[in-house]
């Protein structure tokens, strides 16, 4: 189930999210942005919605002040007062994925939700692949330094390199072969 996280500084918002959203995701709630870093530190939080306009910090510099701590939610930025200069902060600072108008449509936000979580999925999968690649990278390297410490120019292999040289061919076809890239 799709975890999301609603930081809003109006209780009645957060209780209309919890009952339009509490059958398709596990929603979790808070007026305060401490909390908010509480909830995503305790839960695996795929979306990360917050209303811009609030108290004691906006929604934007909420999304900075955690981004280096919490980078993989998804954000989205959901406010009834259309500033651009908000716009361009979230885009910008933030990292939103989407900008929301208040009052939201359920089934529009509902479909956005589904995205962002899609998209997080997607991101975790490319950092995973990327890091098998980069660990394979390593290992070719090191073989290749081998190989050509076996082969140096105006050397010729004796059997034992010969040998080597063909474990090592193996090792980098069964390498290739247990990768899912």
């Amino acid at each position: 189930m799709i975890h999301v996280l609603y930081l809003d500084d109006e209780p009645h918002n957060l209780s209309a999210f919890q009952a339009a959203f509490r059958r398709d995701f596990r929603v979790h709630t808070t007026t305060e942005p401490t909390d908010a870093v509480a909830l995503l530190r305790e839960h695996p939080v795929e979306v990360l919605i917050s209303d811009q306009k609030m108290p004691n910090i906006s929604g934007v510099e909420f999304f900075e002040l955690i981004m280096n701590d919490y980078p993989d939610p998804v954000r989205m930025l959901l406010t009834g007062h259309a500033d651009l200069d908000a716009v361009i902060d979230a885009i910008n600072k933030g990292q939103i994925y989407k900008y929301i108008s208040k009052p939201w449509n359920e089934v529009q936000l509902a479909d956005l939700i589904r995205e962002a979580a899609a998209l997080h999925h997607q991101r975790r999968r490319e950092r995973r692949a990327a890091g098998q690649l980069a660990t394979l990278i390593d290992s070719a390297r090191g073989i290749n330094r081998e190989l050509l410490e076996l082969v140096r120019p105006g050397s010729m292999p004796d059997a034992a390199a010969w040998a080597r040289i063909a474990e090592l061919a193996e090792r980098i076809e069964f390498t290739l072969s247990e990768q899912e890239l």
